[in-house]
Protein backbone atom coordinates (compact mmCIF):
# COMPACT_ATOMS: atom_id res chain seq x y z
CA UNK A 1 0.00 0.00 0.00
CA UNK A 2 1.63 3.26 -1.17
CA UNK A 3 0.67 6.76 -2.23
CA UNK A 4 2.29 6.18 -5.64
CA UNK A 5 -0.66 3.99 -6.63
CA UNK A 6 -3.22 6.69 -5.85
CA UNK A 7 -4.66 9.26 -8.21
CA UNK A 8 -2.74 12.55 -8.00
CA UNK A 9 -5.94 14.57 -8.21
CA UNK A 10 -7.28 12.79 -5.15
CA UNK A 11 -4.15 13.56 -3.14
CA UNK A 12 -4.34 17.21 -4.24
CA UNK A 13 -7.97 17.46 -3.16
CA UNK A 14 -7.25 16.10 0.32
CA UNK A 15 -4.11 18.20 0.84
CA UNK A 16 -5.83 21.41 -0.27
CA UNK A 17 -8.36 20.98 2.52
CA UNK A 18 -5.57 21.10 5.14
CA UNK A 19 -4.54 24.78 5.18
CA UNK A 20 -1.83 24.25 7.80
CA UNK A 21 0.24 22.30 5.25
CA UNK A 22 0.64 25.04 2.63
CA UNK A 23 -1.04 28.32 3.63
CA UNK A 24 1.43 30.81 5.13
CA UNK A 25 -1.40 32.96 6.49
CA UNK A 26 -2.91 30.09 8.50
CA UNK A 27 -2.36 30.36 12.26
CA UNK A 28 -1.39 26.68 12.52
CA UNK A 29 1.19 26.84 9.71
CA UNK A 30 4.17 26.73 12.11
CA UNK A 31 2.60 24.24 14.50
CA UNK A 32 4.40 20.92 14.03
CA UNK A 33 1.78 18.90 15.91
CA UNK A 34 -0.99 20.43 13.81
CA UNK A 35 0.84 19.48 10.60
CA UNK A 36 1.32 15.90 11.76
CA UNK A 37 -2.37 15.72 12.60
CA UNK A 38 -3.21 17.16 9.16
CA UNK A 39 -1.14 14.50 7.39
CA UNK A 40 -2.87 11.84 9.51
CA UNK A 41 -6.26 13.14 8.37
CA UNK A 42 -5.08 13.05 4.73
CA UNK A 43 -3.95 9.44 5.09
CA UNK A 44 -7.23 8.47 6.72
CA UNK A 45 -9.13 9.93 3.78
CA UNK A 46 -6.90 8.26 1.18
CA UNK A 47 -6.54 4.78 2.71
CA UNK A 48 -9.44 2.78 4.07
CA UNK A 49 -8.74 1.08 7.39
CA UNK A 50 -5.75 3.34 8.08
CA UNK A 51 -6.33 3.37 11.86
CA UNK A 52 -6.20 -0.45 12.02
CA UNK A 53 -2.77 -0.71 10.34
CA UNK A 54 0.46 -1.31 12.33
CA UNK A 55 2.48 1.73 13.34
CA UNK A 56 5.36 0.90 10.98
CA UNK A 57 3.05 0.67 7.99
CA UNK A 58 1.37 3.95 9.02
CA UNK A 59 4.78 5.66 9.00
CA UNK A 60 5.59 4.30 5.53
CA UNK A 61 2.23 5.46 4.17
CA UNK A 62 2.60 8.92 5.72
CA UNK A 63 6.15 9.30 4.35
CA UNK A 64 5.20 8.24 0.81
CA UNK A 65 2.10 10.47 0.84
CA UNK A 66 3.93 13.59 2.03
CA UNK A 67 6.91 13.19 -0.34
CA UNK A 68 5.12 12.22 -3.56
CA UNK A 69 4.99 15.86 -4.78
CA UNK A 70 6.53 19.10 -3.50
CA UNK A 71 7.04 22.78 -4.18
CA UNK A 72 8.74 25.70 -2.46
CA UNK A 73 7.01 28.79 -1.04
CA UNK A 74 8.99 32.00 -0.65
CA UNK A 75 7.80 34.56 1.89
CA UNK A 76 8.80 38.13 0.83
CA UNK A 77 8.26 39.40 4.37
CA UNK A 78 10.74 37.08 6.05
CA UNK A 79 12.84 36.07 3.02
CA UNK A 80 12.80 32.46 4.17
CA UNK A 81 12.28 29.45 1.90
CA UNK A 82 9.91 26.87 3.30
CA UNK A 83 9.76 23.51 1.52
CA UNK A 84 6.33 21.92 1.74
CA UNK A 85 5.21 18.54 0.47
CA UNK A 86 1.86 19.31 -1.07
CA UNK A 87 0.13 19.63 -4.42
CA UNK A 88 1.96 19.17 -7.71
CA UNK A 89 2.82 22.02 -10.07
CA UNK A 90 -0.33 21.75 -12.21
CA UNK A 91 -2.54 22.62 -9.24
CA UNK A 92 -0.17 25.07 -7.51
CA UNK A 93 -1.63 28.18 -9.28
CA UNK A 94 -5.14 27.35 -8.11
CA UNK A 95 -3.93 26.85 -4.55
CA UNK A 96 -2.13 30.19 -4.58
CA UNK A 97 -5.15 32.03 -6.01
CA UNK A 98 -7.36 30.54 -3.29
CA UNK A 99 -4.93 31.75 -0.64
CA UNK A 100 -4.92 35.28 -2.11
CA UNK A 101 -8.73 35.40 -2.28
CA UNK A 102 -8.89 34.35 1.34
CA UNK A 103 -6.42 37.07 2.32
CA UNK A 104 -8.25 39.90 0.56
CA UNK A 105 -11.91 38.99 1.21
CA UNK A 106 -11.53 37.98 4.84
CA UNK A 107 -9.27 40.91 5.64
CA UNK A 108 -11.66 43.49 4.21
CA UNK A 109 -14.54 41.88 6.10
CA UNK A 110 -12.57 41.82 9.36
CA UNK A 111 -11.68 45.51 8.93
CA UNK A 112 -15.34 46.40 8.40
CA UNK A 113 -16.35 44.40 11.46
CA UNK A 114 -13.63 46.07 13.51
CA UNK A 115 -14.86 49.53 12.52
CA UNK A 116 -18.39 48.54 13.52
CA UNK A 117 -17.30 47.05 16.86
CA UNK A 118 -14.02 48.67 17.99
CA UNK A 119 -14.59 47.56 21.58
CA UNK A 120 -13.77 43.98 20.61
CA UNK A 121 -10.10 44.89 20.15
CA UNK A 122 -9.63 46.55 23.54
CA UNK A 123 -10.11 43.41 25.67
CA UNK A 124 -11.48 45.72 28.37
CA UNK A 125 -14.63 44.56 30.10
CA UNK A 126 -16.00 44.84 33.62
CA UNK A 127 -17.87 42.11 35.44
CA UNK A 128 -19.32 38.86 34.20
CA UNK A 129 -21.84 40.51 31.85
CA UNK A 130 -19.10 42.49 30.10
CA UNK A 131 -17.05 39.35 29.52
CA UNK A 132 -20.07 37.49 28.10
CA UNK A 133 -20.77 40.44 25.76
CA UNK A 134 -17.12 40.40 24.63
CA UNK A 135 -17.16 36.64 23.89
CA UNK A 136 -20.53 36.85 22.14
CA UNK A 137 -19.24 39.61 19.83
CA UNK A 138 -16.21 37.58 18.79
CA UNK A 139 -18.35 34.50 18.17
CA UNK A 140 -20.48 36.54 15.77
CA UNK A 141 -17.34 37.85 14.02
CA UNK A 142 -15.96 34.32 13.66
CA UNK A 143 -19.22 32.99 12.22
CA UNK A 144 -19.38 35.78 9.63
CA UNK A 145 -15.72 35.42 8.56
CA UNK A 146 -15.90 31.62 8.40
CA UNK A 147 -18.89 31.79 6.03
CA UNK A 148 -16.92 33.66 3.35
CA UNK A 149 -16.10 31.49 0.30
CA UNK A 150 -12.55 30.23 -0.22
CA UNK A 151 -11.52 31.41 3.24
CA UNK A 152 -9.95 29.79 6.25
CA UNK A 153 -12.12 28.54 9.10
CA UNK A 154 -10.91 29.50 12.57
CA UNK A 155 -12.23 29.53 16.09
CA UNK A 156 -13.09 32.83 17.83
CA UNK A 157 -9.86 32.56 19.85
CA UNK A 158 -7.80 32.18 16.66
CA UNK A 159 -9.50 35.19 15.03
CA UNK A 160 -8.79 37.23 18.18
CA UNK A 161 -5.09 36.35 17.95
CA UNK A 162 -4.91 37.08 14.21
CA UNK A 163 -6.69 40.44 14.29
CA UNK A 164 -5.14 41.59 17.58
CA UNK A 165 -1.72 41.23 15.94
CA UNK A 166 -2.64 43.88 13.36
CA UNK A 167 -3.93 46.26 16.02
CA UNK A 168 -0.78 45.88 18.15
CA UNK A 169 1.35 46.64 15.08
CA UNK A 170 -0.17 50.13 14.95
CA UNK A 171 -2.13 49.90 11.71
CA UNK A 172 -5.50 51.59 12.04
CA UNK A 173 -8.63 50.62 10.19
CA UNK A 174 -8.63 51.26 6.44
CA UNK A 175 -11.40 52.23 4.08
CA UNK A 176 -11.85 51.61 0.35
CA UNK A 177 -12.68 54.68 -1.71
CA UNK A 178 -14.14 54.08 -5.16
CA UNK A 179 -12.87 56.66 -7.63
CA UNK A 180 -15.24 58.38 -10.02
CA UNK A 181 -13.11 57.56 -13.07
CA UNK A 182 -13.15 53.93 -14.18
CA UNK A 183 -13.63 50.90 -11.94
CA UNK A 184 -10.39 51.31 -10.02
CA UNK A 185 -10.41 51.24 -6.23
CA UNK A 186 -7.66 52.58 -4.09
CA UNK A 187 -7.03 51.62 -0.50
CA UNK A 188 -6.38 54.59 1.78
CA UNK A 189 -4.55 53.74 4.97
CA UNK A 190 -4.21 56.03 7.97
CA UNK A 191 -0.96 55.20 9.71
CA UNK A 192 0.06 56.24 13.19
CA UNK A 193 3.42 57.91 13.65
CA UNK A 194 5.40 54.81 12.73
CA UNK A 195 8.22 54.18 10.31
CA UNK A 196 8.32 51.62 7.47
CA UNK A 197 4.62 50.84 7.14
CA UNK A 198 3.47 47.64 5.46
CA UNK A 199 1.83 47.86 1.99
CA UNK A 200 -1.84 46.92 1.58
CA UNK A 201 -3.31 44.69 -1.15
CA UNK A 202 -6.29 46.01 -3.11
CA UNK A 203 -8.29 45.04 -6.19
CA UNK A 204 -7.74 47.28 -9.23
CA UNK A 205 -9.62 46.11 -12.30
CA UNK A 206 -8.29 42.66 -13.17
CA UNK A 207 -4.93 43.02 -11.44
CA UNK A 208 -3.73 43.23 -7.86
CA UNK A 209 -2.22 46.55 -6.76
CA UNK A 210 -0.81 47.86 -3.52
CA UNK A 211 -0.98 51.28 -1.88
CA UNK A 212 1.89 52.32 0.35
CA UNK A 213 1.10 54.15 3.56
CA UNK A 214 2.09 57.85 3.75
CA UNK A 215 5.07 58.98 5.74
CA UNK A 216 4.44 60.26 9.30
CA UNK A 217 2.47 63.51 9.40
CA UNK A 218 1.84 63.40 5.62
CA UNK A 219 -1.21 62.53 3.53
CA UNK A 220 -0.45 60.88 0.19
CA UNK A 221 -1.61 57.83 -1.74
CA UNK A 222 0.75 55.88 -3.97
CA UNK A 223 -0.36 53.00 -6.19
CA UNK A 224 2.15 50.26 -6.92
CA UNK A 225 1.59 47.39 -9.32
CA UNK A 226 2.29 43.97 -7.84
CA UNK A 227 3.51 40.95 -9.66
CA UNK A 228 1.00 38.36 -10.70
CA UNK A 229 -0.21 36.11 -7.92
CA UNK A 230 0.27 33.00 -10.08
CA UNK A 231 3.40 30.99 -9.14
CA UNK A 232 6.44 30.66 -11.37
CA UNK A 233 6.94 26.97 -12.20
CA UNK A 234 10.55 25.90 -12.70
CA UNK A 235 12.12 22.54 -13.56
CA UNK A 236 14.69 21.29 -11.06
CA UNK A 237 16.55 18.22 -12.22
CA UNK A 238 14.32 15.40 -13.31
CA UNK A 239 11.39 16.33 -11.09
CA UNK A 240 9.22 19.44 -11.51
CA UNK A 241 8.83 21.82 -8.58
CA UNK A 242 6.66 24.93 -8.47
CA UNK A 243 8.08 28.04 -6.78
CA UNK A 244 5.27 30.15 -5.37
CA UNK A 245 5.86 33.70 -4.26
CA UNK A 246 3.13 34.76 -1.90
CA UNK A 247 1.81 38.35 -2.05
CA UNK A 248 3.06 40.80 0.57
CA UNK A 249 1.33 40.29 3.84
CA UNK A 250 -0.84 43.03 5.28
CA UNK A 251 0.34 42.44 8.80
CA UNK A 252 3.02 44.63 10.28
CA UNK A 253 5.52 43.20 12.67
CA UNK A 254 5.00 44.36 16.22
CA UNK A 255 7.99 45.90 18.00
CA UNK A 256 10.30 43.40 19.60
CA UNK A 257 9.52 42.89 23.24
CA UNK A 258 12.22 42.70 25.87
CA UNK A 259 11.17 39.63 27.76
CA UNK A 260 13.78 39.78 30.52
CA UNK A 261 15.16 43.07 31.82
CA UNK A 262 17.39 41.36 34.42
CA UNK A 263 20.89 40.14 33.48
CA UNK A 264 21.52 36.44 33.33
CA UNK A 265 22.55 34.80 36.59
CA UNK A 266 24.54 31.66 37.13
CA UNK A 267 23.12 28.61 38.85
CA UNK A 268 25.06 29.40 42.03
CA UNK A 269 23.70 32.96 42.11
CA UNK A 270 20.17 31.72 41.58
CA UNK A 271 20.67 29.18 44.39
CA UNK A 272 21.95 31.92 46.72
CA UNK A 273 18.99 34.14 45.88
CA UNK A 274 16.58 31.27 46.49
CA UNK A 275 18.30 30.46 49.81
CA UNK A 276 18.14 34.11 50.90
CA UNK A 277 14.46 34.26 50.01
CA UNK A 278 13.83 31.06 51.96
CA UNK A 279 15.73 32.36 55.01
CA UNK A 280 13.83 35.66 54.85
CA UNK A 281 10.52 33.81 54.80
CA UNK A 282 11.65 31.53 57.65
CA UNK A 283 12.78 34.53 59.73
CA UNK A 284 9.46 36.24 59.12
CA UNK A 285 7.59 33.11 60.19
CA UNK A 286 9.77 32.78 63.32
CA UNK A 287 9.14 36.41 64.27
CA UNK A 288 5.42 35.90 63.82
CA UNK A 289 5.52 32.75 65.97
CA UNK A 290 7.58 34.51 68.68
CA UNK A 291 5.14 37.39 68.79
CA UNK A 292 2.22 34.97 69.06
CA UNK A 293 3.91 33.12 71.95
CA UNK A 294 4.57 36.40 73.76
CA UNK A 295 0.94 37.36 73.40
CA UNK A 296 -0.13 33.96 74.77
CA UNK A 297 2.27 34.28 77.74
CA UNK A 298 0.96 37.75 78.56
CA UNK A 299 -2.60 36.47 78.39
CA UNK A 300 -1.71 33.59 80.75
CA UNK A 301 -0.12 36.04 83.22
CA UNK A 302 -3.19 38.26 83.14
CA UNK A 303 -5.42 35.25 83.72
CA UNK A 304 -3.27 34.11 86.70
CA UNK A 305 -3.35 37.61 88.20
CA UNK A 306 -7.12 37.67 87.87
CA UNK A 307 -7.34 34.30 89.63
CA UNK A 308 -5.11 35.55 92.46
CA UNK A 309 -7.21 38.67 92.92
CA UNK A 310 -10.36 36.53 92.92
CA UNK A 311 -8.84 34.32 95.65
CA UNK A 312 -7.98 37.37 97.77
CA UNK A 313 -11.51 38.69 97.35
CA UNK A 314 -12.90 35.34 98.53
CA UNK A 315 -10.59 35.43 101.57
CA UNK A 316 -11.71 38.96 102.51
CA UNK A 317 -15.33 37.90 102.11
CA UNK A 318 -14.76 34.90 104.41
CA UNK A 319 -13.17 37.12 107.07
CA UNK A 320 -16.12 39.51 106.84
CA UNK A 321 -18.56 36.63 107.38
CA UNK A 322 -16.49 35.47 110.39
CA UNK A 323 -16.55 38.94 112.02
CA UNK A 324 -20.27 39.19 111.35
CA UNK A 325 -20.83 35.84 113.07
CA UNK A 326 -18.80 36.97 116.09
CA UNK A 327 -20.87 40.17 116.35
CA UNK A 328 -24.10 38.17 116.23
CA UNK A 329 -22.85 35.87 118.98
CA UNK A 330 -22.02 38.85 121.21
CA UNK A 331 -25.46 40.37 120.66
CA UNK A 332 -27.09 37.06 121.57
CA UNK A 333 -25.01 36.82 124.76
CA UNK A 334 -26.00 40.36 125.79
CA UNK A 335 -29.67 39.59 125.24
CA UNK A 336 -29.43 36.45 127.35
CA UNK A 337 -27.74 38.30 130.21
CA UNK A 338 -30.34 41.04 130.08
CA UNK A 339 -33.20 38.54 130.29
CA UNK A 340 -31.66 36.74 133.26
CA UNK A 341 -31.62 39.94 135.29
Amino acid sequence: MSAENLDTERIITEVRGQLSLWDLSDILYKDRDAKLQAWTEVCRALFSGYDDLPDKEKQEIGSSTSTCTSYTITSPGSQEDVTLYTVEETEAPNANVASQMQLSEQQYSSQALAEASPHLYTRKFSGLQGKKFFEKGWREVAVELNQLPNGSVKTPEQWITTLQHEVEAGVEMVEVVCLSQGNECQLLETERNKASPAPQIIASGSRATTVASPAPNQQQVQEITLQSAAPQITERGSSAAAVITTPPTVRQESPRRIRNLNPRRSTAEQANIAREDFLAVAKSNADSMRFSLQMLAEAANIQAEAARMQAEAAKVQAEAFHLLAQAVDKIVDLLVIKNNK
